[in-house]
């Protein structure tokens, strides 16, 4: 992949959010990053393609199996 990944700040600007909504997001699994070290690091058309996906309605939210996880 020749593209270069974003940062945090970086994806914030792409996707008009606050750094601490990127950082949820990533830590919930809504959208697809990577950690180098403790440094999350985004690739743009990752993101994009990923959030133009239709969701299935009848799947569980990333952040519901993490609970359920929890719970078990």
């Amino acid at each position: 992949m020749s593209e270069q990944a974003v940062d945090v700040a970086g994806m914030a600007q792409i996707l008009h959010v606050s750094t601490g909504t990127v950082y949820r997001k990533a830590v919930l699994g809504e959208i697809p990053g990577f950690k180098i070290g403790n440094r999350w690091r985004f690739y743009p058309s990752v993101v994009k393609a990923h959030q133009s996906k239709v969701p299935d309605p009848w799947a569980y939210s990333p952040a519901s199996r993490a609970a359920r996880r929890r719970t078990a």
